[in-house]
């Protein structure tokens, strides 16, 4: 989801590289609003986002994650302050190979722009084991998209 801010000038919205569908523009109370779809030569998609008195939405899905496994994975790339939403489904993710908990926040935002590999399972495959070291008991979770068949601390 994109929002451009209100303006008596058009402007152009690159949308993030890649398959889109379900591509929406609305305004502030969502009804939908006229706009203009564009490609260039190497496929990249935009819109044009006509003069408005409030702040207009663009939505759409981006289509392209890899299925490996058991981990969809998708590089973006975008040279502005973007954010990511998940489905509620998903609790945990990896961004740039960095594990975080969604718990109850909807995604996240990457500040300033830039290039982010996202990560996340198609379905979470946990293994939790009660341990016990020092007289304390504490639960270790463990979230893999492998076969583990037993672990140890030593």
């Amino acid at each position: 989801k994109h929002i451009v801010k209100a303006s008596n000038m058009p402007s152009t919205l690159y949308l993030f590289p890649g398959k889109i569908s379900k591509l929406i523009t609305t305004n502030h109370v969502d009804e939908e609003v006229e706009s203009g779809i564009a490609n260039d030569e190497k496929g990249n998609m935009s819109v044009m986002v006509f003069p408005s008195q409030h702040n207009t939405i663009v939505k759409y899905n981006l289509e392209n994650m890899k299925l490996i496994g058991n981990l969809f994975s998708n590089n973006i790339s975008y040279d502005q302050k973007f954010s990511v939403i998940f489905d509620e489904s998903i609790q945990l993710i990896f961004v740039n190979d960095n594990i975080i908990f969604l718990d109850n926040k909807k995604g996240i935002s990457i500040n300033g722009g830039g290039d982010a590999k996202i990560e996340f399972y198609s379905n979470d495959s946990k293994i939790i084991k009660e341990v016990i070291w020092e007289e304390n008991k504490f639960d270790v979770e463990i979230i893999t998209d492998l076969e583990i068949k037993g672990f140890n601390f030593f």
